[in-house]
């Protein structure tokens, strides 16, 4: 560092260089440089890449508005891409943002389209480091209609006041989001093979052979709706509520529900039965713990639909504590989600949650450690255009798909 002497020689010398310097002088730094903007890519995901071609989007998703949020803003922030997808981000402080935003197709895009191709559009949810100047990338979902979809997880359990914690009160939700009616009959309801955590009896090397295959949802749990064929038909547009019990179960815990008038419920050999509502058919290799039926994951549910199979066809796949589980072949699976809850366990984590041809995004969203009885999983609404019925959010990531809202079995809300 110079000397004050030598800082003023250097005026000195400027100052008979004519540069006009008075006896009052003083040394003033010179403003800093505008900041470069940061370029961020919102690009679509690898496995949507025959619809994005199609489109003439390969090299990125233009018109899709991002909100931008950082945890000690006020308001989130709001950029469009640019014909090429990208957005030059400026007037951020640098730090870490989560970014979310949708982009629905319009008629004339989703008519360039290959045949059975059902995407709606494209939508993101990511957590991005935003720097003054530079550059990233984002992978947008498309969002696709898809037929029954998982809308509701509410098997987040309660405690009874000095007694215990509740798992019965619970109950899945479906949605047919097609246009035309579906029949339920033989169509199941599972949970797939689910740790996050390595354990002495499974550690991660030996969990990814069911957990992780690309081709292959791995269940021992699940169980199927009666009828032959055509006895229980879902309207476009409508929800089926299954109860792990279908009682009311308010005398039973503080704030428990009234699930008497579920639609379908699960069954156990220490079940309590509703005669009034249809029983599920128990065609799993081993029964739930309690004896009542399914009643979803504690700390985590990788919980699936799969249409009509002949259980007999399945390959077959044991683990280390000798416990069977057949493959649902992916082509079967109607809809899929991962779900994970926020405690966050001591044990080494063991990821994939779920290999991502089921779910790209698992989240942290059930059996919360505050508020977590009288809330659920619950799927969001989508906003297609000419849509004149409720439609639901499908991109395959339940991070972008779910949102915690107060329980409401039977209704979708938005």
């Amino acid at each position: 560092m110079p000397l004050k002497s030598d800082i003023g020689r250097r005026i000195g010398y400027l100052c008979l260089a004519g540069l006009g310097c008075s006896s009052n002088t003083e040394l003033v730094a010179p403003p800093p440089p505008p900041p470069a903007a940061f370029t961020l890519t919102v690009l679509p995901e690898q496995d949507d890449q025959a619809t994005s071609e199609a489109l003439g989007w390969g090299g990125g998703i233009p018109g899709m508005q991002l909100s931008f949020s950082r945890v000690d803003a006020t308001s989130p922030s709001t950029f469009t891409t640019s014909g090429a997808g990208t957005i030059a981000v400026t007037g951020l402080a640098a730090g870490t943002y989560t970014i979310a935003g949708e982009r629905w197709l319009t008629p004339s895009e989703r008519s360039r389209l290959q045949p059975g191709d059902d995407a709606w559009g494209y939508s993101v949810k990511a957590t991005v480091a935003i720097a003054v100047s530079g550059g990233g990338q984002v992978r947008a979902s498309a969002t696709r209609q898809r037929s029954l979809l998982i809308s509701e997880w509410g098997f987040n359990y309660g405690i009874i006041p000095g007694v215990s914690s509740y798992r019965l009160g619970g109950y899945i939700e479906l949605f047919n989001n097609s246009d035309t009616t579906v029949y339920l009959d033989g169509i199941r309801v599972g949970e797939a093979y689910s740790l996050d955590v390595e354990l002495p009896s499974a550690t991660c090397s030996e969990q990814l052979p069911l957990k992780a295959d690309p081709a292959y949802l791995w269940s021992g749990r699940f169980q199927r709706f009666p009828g032959g064929g055509r006895h229980y038909p879902l309207a476009a547009g409508e929800a089926v509520v299954v109860a792990t019990d279908a009682i009311d179960h308010g005398p039973i815990i503080p704030d428990g529900l009234d699930l008497r008038t579920a639609d379908f419920e699960f069954t156990g050999p220490a079940d309590v039965d509703n005669p009034s509502v249809p029983n599920m058919i128990d065609d799993g290799l081993r029964s739930h713990p309690f004896g009542h039926g399914f009643y979803g994951g504690t700390l985590v549910s990788v919980i699936f639909v799969a249409a009509p199979v002949d259980l007999s066809q399945l390959p077959s796949q044991r683990d280390r504590s000798d416990l069977d589980y057949r493959g649902f072949p992916r082509a079967r699976i109607l809809d899929a989600a991962g779900l994970r809850s926020e405690y966050v366990s001591a044990e080494p984590e063991c990821l994939p949650v779920v290999h991502s041809n089921f779910d790209r995004g698992p989240e942290r969203l059930i059996n919360r450690l505050s508020g977590g009885f009288l809330e659920s999983a619950q799927r969001r609404l989508a906003a297609p255009a000419n849509r004149t019925q409720v439609a639901l959010l499908h991109s395959r990531n339940a991070r972008i798909d779910f949102v915690l809202r107060p329980r409401n079995p039977g209704t979708v809300q938005p």
